[in-house]
Protein backbone atom coordinates (compact mmCIF):
# COMPACT_ATOMS: atom_id res chain seq x y z
CA UNK A 1 0.00 0.00 0.00
CA UNK A 2 0.73 3.40 -0.73
CA UNK A 3 2.62 5.58 2.25
CA UNK A 4 0.45 7.97 4.68
CA UNK A 5 1.12 11.27 4.53
CA UNK A 6 0.77 12.63 8.31
CA UNK A 7 0.82 15.98 10.24
CA UNK A 8 0.46 17.40 13.38
CA UNK A 9 -1.28 20.70 14.38
CA UNK A 10 -1.23 22.05 17.97
CA UNK A 11 -2.98 25.17 17.37
CA UNK A 12 -1.22 27.37 15.74
CA UNK A 13 0.33 25.19 12.95
CA UNK A 14 -1.36 24.89 9.10
CA UNK A 15 0.07 24.80 5.88
CA UNK A 16 -1.30 26.58 2.49
CA UNK A 17 -0.79 25.84 -1.31
CA UNK A 18 -0.88 28.83 -3.98
CA UNK A 19 -3.07 28.29 -6.62
CA UNK A 20 -2.26 31.15 -7.99
CA UNK A 21 -0.52 30.01 -10.68
CA UNK A 22 -2.62 27.25 -11.47
CA UNK A 23 -6.18 28.18 -10.54
CA UNK A 24 -8.64 26.02 -10.16
CA UNK A 25 -11.74 25.52 -13.02
CA UNK A 26 -13.70 22.26 -13.15
CA UNK A 27 -16.95 21.10 -13.28
CA UNK A 28 -16.69 18.05 -10.70
CA UNK A 29 -14.08 18.12 -7.93
CA UNK A 30 -13.35 15.81 -4.79
CA UNK A 31 -11.85 16.68 -1.45
CA UNK A 32 -10.72 13.35 1.09
CA UNK A 33 -8.93 13.56 4.14
CA UNK A 34 -8.84 11.86 7.54
CA UNK A 35 -8.66 13.55 10.82
CA UNK A 36 -7.68 12.77 14.56
CA UNK A 37 -8.50 15.10 17.62
CA UNK A 38 -9.73 15.81 21.25
CA UNK A 39 -10.52 18.89 20.20
CA UNK A 40 -13.92 20.34 19.71
CA UNK A 41 -13.79 22.59 16.94
CA UNK A 42 -11.02 23.64 14.50
CA UNK A 43 -10.90 24.59 10.77
CA UNK A 44 -9.65 21.76 8.61
CA UNK A 45 -9.50 23.06 5.25
CA UNK A 46 -10.47 26.22 3.85
CA UNK A 47 -10.34 27.86 0.07
CA UNK A 48 -11.78 30.35 -1.62
CA UNK A 49 -12.52 34.19 -1.45
CA UNK A 50 -15.57 35.47 -0.25
CA UNK A 51 -18.58 34.75 -2.99
CA UNK A 52 -17.04 31.00 -3.56
CA UNK A 53 -15.32 29.42 -1.29
CA UNK A 54 -15.10 25.41 0.50
CA UNK A 55 -14.45 25.64 4.35
CA UNK A 56 -14.53 22.26 5.99
CA UNK A 57 -14.34 22.30 10.06
CA UNK A 58 -15.22 20.75 13.14
CA UNK A 59 -17.96 22.25 15.56
CA UNK A 60 -19.22 21.11 18.49
CA UNK A 61 -17.57 17.77 17.79
CA UNK A 62 -19.86 17.57 14.50
CA UNK A 63 -18.02 18.34 11.27
CA UNK A 64 -19.46 20.74 8.96
CA UNK A 65 -19.25 21.67 5.73
CA UNK A 66 -20.11 25.00 4.21
CA UNK A 67 -19.56 26.04 0.60
CA UNK A 68 -20.71 29.08 -1.76
CA UNK A 69 -20.61 29.09 -5.60
CA UNK A 70 -21.45 32.89 -5.87
CA UNK A 71 -25.09 32.98 -4.74
CA UNK A 72 -25.25 32.28 -1.01
CA UNK A 73 -23.92 30.20 1.20
CA UNK A 74 -25.47 26.68 2.40
CA UNK A 75 -24.33 24.41 5.26
CA UNK A 76 -24.27 20.56 5.58
CA UNK A 77 -23.19 18.72 8.95
CA UNK A 78 -22.66 15.58 9.86
CA UNK A 79 -23.27 14.55 13.49
CA UNK A 80 -21.44 11.08 14.34
CA UNK A 81 -24.58 8.15 15.19
CA UNK A 82 -23.72 8.07 18.46
CA UNK A 83 -20.40 10.33 20.56
CA UNK A 84 -18.58 12.64 19.08
CA UNK A 85 -15.49 12.44 16.31
CA UNK A 86 -13.31 14.50 18.63
CA UNK A 87 -12.87 11.09 20.03
CA UNK A 88 -9.36 10.63 19.04
CA UNK A 89 -10.05 8.21 16.65
CA UNK A 90 -9.56 8.24 13.13
CA UNK A 91 -12.41 9.43 10.87
CA UNK A 92 -12.74 9.56 6.84
CA UNK A 93 -14.25 12.72 5.15
CA UNK A 94 -15.58 12.92 1.74
CA UNK A 95 -17.25 15.61 -0.02
CA UNK A 96 -17.68 15.66 -4.21
CA UNK A 97 -18.93 18.61 -5.72
CA UNK A 98 -20.75 18.25 -9.52
CA UNK A 99 -21.85 21.00 -11.50
CA UNK A 100 -24.52 20.61 -14.38
CA UNK A 101 -25.71 22.68 -16.76
CA UNK A 102 -29.31 22.46 -18.22
CA UNK A 103 -30.94 24.96 -19.69
CA UNK A 104 -28.30 27.89 -18.25
CA UNK A 105 -29.16 26.90 -15.24
CA UNK A 106 -26.78 25.29 -13.15
CA UNK A 107 -27.61 22.46 -10.97
CA UNK A 108 -24.75 21.58 -7.97
CA UNK A 109 -24.99 18.31 -6.29
CA UNK A 110 -22.63 18.18 -3.42
CA UNK A 111 -21.94 15.57 -0.88
CA UNK A 112 -20.41 14.91 2.22
CA UNK A 113 -19.53 11.52 3.62
CA UNK A 114 -17.96 11.08 7.50
CA UNK A 115 -17.00 7.73 7.66
CA UNK A 116 -19.41 6.38 4.89
CA UNK A 117 -22.61 8.35 6.79
CA UNK A 118 -23.67 10.15 3.79
CA UNK A 119 -25.20 13.55 3.50
CA UNK A 120 -26.59 14.65 -0.20
CA UNK A 121 -28.05 18.36 -0.75
CA UNK A 122 -28.69 19.25 -4.07
CA UNK A 123 -29.60 23.25 -5.09
CA UNK A 124 -29.69 25.16 -8.34
CA UNK A 125 -29.10 28.64 -9.05
CA UNK A 126 -29.14 31.22 -12.52
CA UNK A 127 -25.58 32.67 -12.70
CA UNK A 128 -24.12 29.28 -13.41
CA UNK A 129 -20.43 29.07 -12.25
CA UNK A 130 -17.64 26.51 -12.37
CA UNK A 131 -15.81 25.60 -9.37
CA UNK A 132 -12.87 28.10 -9.00
CA UNK A 133 -10.50 29.35 -6.95
CA UNK A 134 -7.24 31.35 -7.46
CA UNK A 135 -6.49 31.83 -3.78
CA UNK A 136 -4.72 29.05 -1.22
CA UNK A 137 -5.90 25.87 -0.22
CA UNK A 138 -5.24 26.03 3.96
CA UNK A 139 -4.87 22.94 5.58
CA UNK A 140 -5.16 22.85 9.61
CA UNK A 141 -5.55 26.83 9.92
CA UNK A 142 -5.05 29.68 8.56
CA UNK A 143 -3.44 32.96 9.83
CA UNK A 144 -6.88 34.38 10.91
CA UNK A 145 -9.44 32.04 10.70
CA UNK A 146 -12.11 34.17 12.11
CA UNK A 147 -11.98 36.16 9.38
CA UNK A 148 -12.10 32.92 6.38
CA UNK A 149 -15.56 33.72 4.63
CA UNK A 150 -18.12 31.39 6.15
CA UNK A 151 -16.22 29.66 8.46
CA UNK A 152 -18.45 28.34 11.82
CA UNK A 153 -15.47 28.29 13.96
CA UNK A 154 -12.48 31.19 15.05
CA UNK A 155 -9.79 28.96 15.94
CA UNK A 156 -7.13 26.55 14.10
CA UNK A 157 -7.07 22.78 14.29
CA UNK A 158 -5.52 20.57 16.73
CA UNK A 159 -4.65 17.13 15.85
CA UNK A 160 -3.40 15.03 13.00
CA UNK A 161 -4.70 15.07 9.69
CA UNK A 162 -4.15 12.78 7.11
CA UNK A 163 -3.74 11.82 3.26
CA UNK A 164 -5.55 15.97 2.16
CA UNK A 165 -6.27 15.10 -1.57
CA UNK A 166 -7.68 17.48 -3.98
CA UNK A 167 -8.69 16.43 -7.26
CA UNK A 168 -10.63 17.32 -10.10
CA UNK A 169 -11.47 16.78 -14.03
CA UNK A 170 -7.72 17.71 -14.66
CA UNK A 171 -5.36 17.18 -11.66
CA UNK A 172 -5.04 15.97 -8.78
CA UNK A 173 -3.42 17.58 -5.78
CA UNK A 174 -2.21 15.46 -3.05
CA UNK A 175 -1.78 18.32 -0.60
CA UNK A 176 0.01 16.59 2.44
CA UNK A 177 2.33 14.51 0.17
CA UNK A 178 3.01 18.26 -1.29
CA UNK A 179 3.50 19.36 2.06
CA UNK A 180 5.90 16.70 3.41
CA UNK A 181 7.89 16.98 0.20
CA UNK A 182 8.40 20.68 0.73
CA UNK A 183 6.80 21.48 -2.59
CA UNK A 184 7.81 25.09 -3.83
CA UNK A 185 3.88 26.21 -4.07
CA UNK A 186 3.28 25.04 -0.29
CA UNK A 187 4.23 27.16 2.67
CA UNK A 188 4.66 25.77 6.02
CA UNK A 189 3.52 27.58 9.21
CA UNK A 190 4.07 26.98 13.12
CA UNK A 191 6.31 23.78 14.32
CA UNK A 192 4.50 21.25 12.12
CA UNK A 193 5.77 17.67 12.73
CA UNK A 194 4.77 15.04 9.80
CA UNK A 195 3.40 12.23 12.16
CA UNK A 196 0.66 12.10 14.28
CA UNK A 197 1.39 13.07 17.78
CA UNK A 198 -1.39 12.85 20.25
CA UNK A 199 -2.28 16.61 21.32
CA UNK A 200 -3.81 17.04 24.52
CA UNK A 201 -7.13 18.07 24.94
CA UNK A 202 -7.18 21.81 26.49
CA UNK A 203 -8.59 20.73 29.82
CA UNK A 204 -10.92 22.56 31.84
CA UNK A 205 -10.50 24.49 35.25
CA UNK A 206 -12.43 25.78 38.20
CA UNK A 207 -12.39 28.97 39.28
CA UNK A 208 -13.20 27.57 42.80
CA UNK A 209 -14.03 31.06 44.50
CA UNK A 210 -15.09 34.82 43.08
CA UNK A 211 -11.15 35.85 44.26
CA UNK A 212 -9.17 33.33 42.02
CA UNK A 213 -8.11 34.65 38.88
CA UNK A 214 -5.46 33.71 35.64
CA UNK A 215 -3.53 36.42 34.41
CA UNK A 216 -3.46 35.74 30.27
CA UNK A 217 -0.51 38.11 28.39
CA UNK A 218 -1.85 41.52 26.87
CA UNK A 219 -4.07 40.78 23.83
CA UNK A 220 -2.48 42.94 21.26
CA UNK A 221 -5.76 43.64 19.43
CA UNK A 222 -5.23 47.00 17.70
CA UNK A 223 -7.94 46.51 14.92
CA UNK A 224 -8.91 43.32 14.54
CA UNK A 225 -8.88 40.44 17.13
CA UNK A 226 -11.26 36.96 18.39
CA UNK A 227 -12.07 35.71 21.37
CA UNK A 228 -13.63 31.74 21.79
CA UNK A 229 -14.28 29.55 25.01
CA UNK A 230 -16.49 27.58 26.89
CA UNK A 231 -17.96 28.44 30.57
CA UNK A 232 -20.00 26.67 32.75
CA UNK A 233 -22.00 27.80 36.15
CA UNK A 234 -24.89 28.19 38.27
CA UNK A 235 -23.69 31.31 39.91
CA UNK A 236 -26.04 34.22 38.12
CA UNK A 237 -22.89 36.91 38.14
CA UNK A 238 -19.14 36.82 37.62
CA UNK A 239 -16.67 38.92 35.71
CA UNK A 240 -15.23 36.02 32.94
CA UNK A 241 -13.12 38.28 31.25
CA UNK A 242 -11.59 41.89 31.76
CA UNK A 243 -8.44 44.13 30.16
CA UNK A 244 -8.03 47.87 29.75
CA UNK A 245 -5.63 50.11 28.48
CA UNK A 246 -3.93 53.12 29.50
CA UNK A 247 -5.24 55.59 31.31
CA UNK A 248 -6.13 58.61 29.82
CA UNK A 249 -6.19 62.22 31.01
CA UNK A 250 -2.92 61.79 32.64
CA UNK A 251 -1.14 63.62 35.73
CA UNK A 252 -3.53 66.37 35.43
CA UNK A 253 -5.52 64.27 37.90
CA UNK A 254 -8.09 66.62 39.61
CA UNK A 255 -10.56 65.39 42.09
CA UNK A 256 -13.90 64.36 40.72
CA UNK A 257 -12.51 63.70 37.27
CA UNK A 258 -12.67 59.99 36.23
CA UNK A 259 -9.43 58.01 34.43
CA UNK A 260 -10.86 57.06 31.46
CA UNK A 261 -8.83 54.20 29.43
CA UNK A 262 -9.77 51.63 26.50
CA UNK A 263 -11.35 48.18 27.82
CA UNK A 264 -12.49 45.26 26.97
CA UNK A 265 -15.07 42.85 29.43
CA UNK A 266 -17.22 39.93 29.26
CA UNK A 267 -19.07 39.69 32.81
CA UNK A 268 -22.54 37.74 33.72
CA UNK A 269 -24.96 39.57 35.30
CA UNK A 270 -27.95 38.30 36.61
CA UNK A 271 -28.16 34.98 34.17
CA UNK A 272 -27.32 37.16 31.62
CA UNK A 273 -23.98 37.58 29.58
CA UNK A 274 -22.64 41.01 28.55
CA UNK A 275 -19.98 41.89 26.44
CA UNK A 276 -18.81 45.61 27.31
CA UNK A 277 -16.02 47.27 25.81
CA UNK A 278 -14.75 50.93 24.85
CA UNK A 279 -12.21 51.57 21.96
CA UNK A 280 -11.77 55.62 22.86
CA UNK A 281 -15.04 57.19 21.41
CA UNK A 282 -17.81 56.21 24.37
CA UNK A 283 -18.52 52.32 25.79
CA UNK A 284 -20.79 49.79 24.81
CA UNK A 285 -23.00 47.40 26.45
CA UNK A 286 -24.38 44.34 24.80
CA UNK A 287 -26.46 41.96 25.84
CA UNK A 288 -25.13 38.61 24.47
CA UNK A 289 -28.77 36.90 24.18
CA UNK A 290 -32.36 36.90 25.88
CA UNK A 291 -31.91 33.39 27.69
CA UNK A 292 -29.75 32.51 30.11
CA UNK A 293 -26.42 30.59 30.47
CA UNK A 294 -26.19 29.74 34.30
CA UNK A 295 -28.01 26.73 33.61
CA UNK A 296 -24.87 24.45 34.69
CA UNK A 297 -24.53 23.42 30.79
CA UNK A 298 -21.38 24.06 29.07
CA UNK A 299 -22.11 27.50 27.09
CA UNK A 300 -19.86 28.34 24.02
CA UNK A 301 -19.18 32.07 23.26
CA UNK A 302 -17.28 33.02 20.60
CA UNK A 303 -15.86 37.19 20.22
CA UNK A 304 -14.96 38.60 16.57
CA UNK A 305 -14.14 42.09 16.26
CA UNK A 306 -12.97 44.02 12.51
CA UNK A 307 -12.41 47.29 13.34
CA UNK A 308 -15.62 49.21 15.01
CA UNK A 309 -18.12 46.39 14.25
CA UNK A 310 -17.90 42.36 14.85
CA UNK A 311 -20.76 40.20 16.95
CA UNK A 312 -19.99 37.95 19.99
CA UNK A 313 -22.24 34.42 19.71
CA UNK A 314 -23.64 32.42 22.16
CA UNK A 315 -23.65 28.51 21.73
CA UNK A 316 -24.06 30.13 17.75
CA UNK A 317 -26.68 32.81 18.00
CA UNK A 318 -24.60 35.72 16.84
CA UNK A 319 -25.47 39.42 18.33
CA UNK A 320 -23.76 41.67 15.90
CA UNK A 321 -22.63 45.13 17.23
CA UNK A 322 -20.60 48.32 16.18
CA UNK A 323 -19.44 51.05 18.29
CA UNK A 324 -19.42 54.71 18.41
CA UNK A 325 -18.01 56.74 15.32
CA UNK A 326 -14.45 57.66 16.12
CA UNK A 327 -11.82 54.89 17.23
CA UNK A 328 -11.28 51.68 15.45
CA UNK A 329 -8.43 50.81 17.73
CA UNK A 330 -9.40 48.79 20.70
CA UNK A 331 -6.07 50.10 22.96
CA UNK A 332 -5.47 47.19 25.37
CA UNK A 333 -2.41 47.64 27.75
CA UNK A 334 -2.73 45.34 30.70
CA UNK A 335 -2.54 41.50 31.32
CA UNK A 336 -5.70 40.26 30.70
CA UNK A 337 -7.69 38.65 33.77
CA UNK A 338 -9.59 35.42 33.46
CA UNK A 339 -12.31 34.77 36.27
CA UNK A 340 -11.77 37.98 38.11
CA UNK A 341 -9.37 40.66 39.09
CA UNK A 342 -6.30 40.47 41.45
CA UNK A 343 -6.64 41.49 45.22
CA UNK A 344 -4.89 44.50 44.80
CA UNK A 345 -6.02 46.43 42.07
CA UNK A 346 -4.19 50.24 42.86
CA UNK A 347 -3.06 50.00 39.14
CA UNK A 348 -6.26 49.07 37.27
CA UNK A 349 -8.99 51.30 35.94
CA UNK A 350 -11.87 49.55 36.49
CA UNK A 351 -15.07 51.16 34.45
CA UNK A 352 -18.58 52.23 35.84
CA UNK A 353 -19.81 50.21 33.35
CA UNK A 354 -19.00 47.13 34.00
CA UNK A 355 -20.85 45.92 37.39
CA UNK A 356 -18.47 42.98 38.40
CA UNK A 357 -15.83 44.50 38.70
CA UNK A 358 -17.27 47.13 40.87
CA UNK A 359 -19.20 45.06 43.46
CA UNK A 360 -16.18 42.31 43.31
CA UNK A 361 -18.05 39.88 41.82
CA UNK A 362 -15.08 37.29 40.67
CA UNK A 363 -16.34 34.06 38.46
CA UNK A 364 -17.05 30.94 40.33
CA UNK A 365 -17.22 27.94 37.70
CA UNK A 366 -15.47 26.39 34.91
CA UNK A 367 -13.60 27.58 31.75
CA UNK A 368 -12.30 25.21 29.26
CA UNK A 369 -11.00 25.58 24.98
CA UNK A 370 -9.92 28.83 25.36
CA UNK A 371 -8.91 30.61 21.87
CA UNK A 372 -6.94 34.43 21.59
CA UNK A 373 -6.89 35.16 17.91
CA UNK A 374 -7.35 31.94 16.63
CA UNK A 375 -4.44 30.64 18.92
CA UNK A 376 -4.91 28.09 21.69
CA UNK A 377 -4.45 29.10 25.39
CA UNK A 378 -3.56 26.64 28.12
CA UNK A 379 -5.70 27.67 31.29
CA UNK A 380 -4.75 24.55 33.02
CA UNK A 381 -0.75 25.14 32.21
CA UNK A 382 -1.13 28.70 32.83
CA UNK A 383 -3.07 28.25 36.16
CA UNK A 384 -0.22 25.75 37.14
CA UNK A 385 2.79 28.00 36.26
CA UNK A 386 1.40 31.27 38.27
CA UNK A 387 0.29 28.67 40.96
CA UNK A 388 -2.57 30.72 41.33
CA UNK A 389 -5.09 30.00 44.54
CA UNK A 390 -8.33 28.72 44.15
CA UNK A 391 -8.35 27.65 40.45
CA UNK A 392 -8.56 23.34 39.78
CA UNK A 393 -8.62 21.41 36.89
CA UNK A 394 -10.61 19.50 35.79
CA UNK A 395 -14.70 20.82 36.19
CA UNK A 396 -16.77 18.75 38.68
CA UNK A 397 -20.23 19.71 39.95
CA UNK A 398 -20.92 18.48 43.22
CA UNK A 399 -24.49 17.24 43.73
CA UNK A 400 -25.24 17.70 47.34
CA UNK A 401 -26.58 21.29 48.59
CA UNK A 402 -24.38 23.23 50.03
CA UNK A 403 -27.23 25.27 52.16
CA UNK A 404 -28.32 22.28 54.11
CA UNK A 405 -26.28 23.16 56.70
CA UNK A 406 -27.86 26.74 57.45
CA UNK A 407 -24.31 28.72 57.15
CA UNK A 408 -25.79 32.23 57.13
CA UNK A 409 -26.18 33.89 60.34
CA UNK A 410 -28.54 36.63 61.00
CA UNK A 411 -31.24 36.49 59.06
CA UNK A 412 -29.14 36.08 55.87
CA UNK A 413 -30.41 34.35 52.95
CA UNK A 414 -28.57 31.55 51.17
CA UNK A 415 -28.33 30.62 47.92
CA UNK A 416 -26.54 27.59 45.84
CA UNK A 417 -23.85 28.44 44.42
CA UNK A 418 -21.15 26.47 42.28
CA UNK A 419 -19.74 24.00 44.58
CA UNK A 420 -20.32 26.70 47.41
CA UNK A 421 -23.55 28.58 49.09
CA UNK A 422 -23.61 32.52 48.51
CA UNK A 423 -25.49 34.35 51.82
CA UNK A 424 -26.86 37.19 50.56
CA UNK A 425 -27.21 39.71 53.66
CA UNK A 426 -29.22 42.57 52.10
CA UNK A 427 -31.25 43.86 54.29
CA UNK A 428 -29.71 42.15 57.46
CA UNK A 429 -27.93 45.38 58.65
CA UNK A 430 -24.53 42.53 58.85
CA UNK A 431 -21.69 42.05 56.36
CA UNK A 432 -19.24 39.22 55.54
CA UNK A 433 -19.18 35.58 54.12
CA UNK A 434 -21.65 34.30 56.34
CA UNK A 435 -23.64 37.80 57.23
CA UNK A 436 -21.75 37.51 60.90
CA UNK A 437 -20.05 40.71 60.71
Amino acid sequence: GKEESVATFKGNEFFCYDLSLTPIQSSTDEITLSFRTLQRNGLMLHTGKSADYVNLSLKSGAVWLVINLGSGAFEALVEPVNGKFNDNAWHDVRVTRNLRQHAGIGHAMVTISVDGILTTTGYTQEDYTMLGSDDFFYIGGSPNTADLPGSPVSNNFMGCLKDVVYKNNDFKLELSRLAIDRDPKISLHGDLVFRCEDVAALDPVTFETPESYIALPKWNTKKTGSISFDFRTTEPSGLLLFSHGRPQGGQEQRPGRELKSDYFAVELLEGYLYLLMDMGSGSIKIKTSNRKVNDGDWCHVDFQREGRRGSISVNSRSTPFSSNEGSEILDLDSEMYLGGLPETRSDLVLPPEVWTALLNLGYVGCVRDLFIDGKSRDVRRLAEMQSAPGVSSFCTRELQKKCGSAPCGNGGQCREGWNRYICDCTGTGFLGENCEI
